[in-house]
């Protein structure tokens, strides 16, 4: 993600970030079957896509919070 991408989930409504997460969960999972059937040539998009998850469940937790 980018830096505008992040400010980006500040501002995004609970329902949507949940969206994202899901997306993001199903995208890990992909990409974790392309890594195990040898496939995947750029195992960084794994370590990407879970900081993405930890991004997304962090604003939601504070989102949660100030509610």
């Amino acid at each position: 993600m980018r830096t505008n991408d992040i400010k980006q989930l500040h501002t995004t409504e609970v329902t949507e970030l949940e969206k994202k997460l899901l997306e993001l969960s199903k995208q890990l999972d992909a990409t974790r079957m392309e890594h195990m059937l040898g496939k995947l040539k750029n195992t960084q998009t794994l370590r990407g896509l879970r900081r993405d998850i930890a991004r997304v469940k962090t604003v939601l937790k504070n989102k949660e919070n100030v509610q």
